[in-house]
């Protein structure tokens, strides 16, 4: 038991720094380019739903793309977490660069486990598949959802695309195990929407961009 612990945590420390290297290309492609595609999508659908005033609690924030660009749709605050720090230093820098310091924060934690601080929208962009152990991060950070809970994964929510998925997440986790670079997940979609739904969440969007799988869930009062 206690050498799958620490097997694990060497697991998540292995994500966090296979993801320090990335910290200057993800800063540049957000200042050139802003969000991807997908990750536009979500927050054009939650700036529809209604995110003005709320406070934002980005998950595997990476440099605090989504964050700096809630802000600008008015979030009054943002808290981001991240498993690297070379990540989370360079979001810290950009919020100064902003001039949204005091009302964006970063910090270097594991959102399974961290004290994470209640807020109406929870977003993980792009985060779950990047996590081994989804059951304990889906149950710490859908409890910090005060009205929506809302993430972007690789689509396999259907047979077809679920073999395309697993065929090409297979690929690629080969090649992290040549370059030593954490290994992509494919969750079970339908067990994650059954874990939200028994805690009082319903789906209220959906879409696709590419690979990407885009949902939102809202928690029923």
């Amino acid at each position: 038991m206690k050498a799958n612990v620490l097997m694990k945590e060497k697991e998540i420390e292995q994500i966090g720094n296979s993801f320090d290297d990335d910290a200057c290309s993800f800063c540049d492609d957000f200042k050139k380019s802003g969000l991807v595609k997908s990750s536009q999508i979500l927050l054009d659908e939650l700036t529809t739903l209604g995110i003005r005033g709320k406070r934002l609690l980005d998950l595997g924030c990476g440099v605090g793309s989504f964050s700096f660009k809630a802000l600008e749709r008015g979030v009054s605050s943002t808290a981001g977490f991240d498993l690297s720090s070379i990540m989370i230093g360079t979001a810290s820098r950009l919020s100064e660069e902003r001039g949204v310091k005091e009302r964006a924060s970063f910090r270097r934690d594991d959102a399974a486990k961290a004290a994470l601080p209640e807020s109406e929208i929870v977003v993980l962009d792009k985060s779950m598949c990047c996590y081994p152990n989804i059951d304990e991060l889906l149950d710490n950070s859908s409890n910090a959802s005060r009205e929506y809970y809302s993430f972007i994964l690789p689509r396999s929510d259907t047979k077809i695309s679920r073999i395309i998925a697993t065929f090409v997440v297979s690929i690629g986790n080969l090649l992290s195990k040549i370059t030593s670079q954490s290994r992509t997940y494919i969750h079970n979609i339908r067990k994650i929407d059954r874990v939200l739904t028994s805690r009082n969440f319903e789906r209220v969007f959906r879409e696709t961009s590419g690979m990407w799988l885009i949902l939102i869930y809202r928690r029923i009062p």
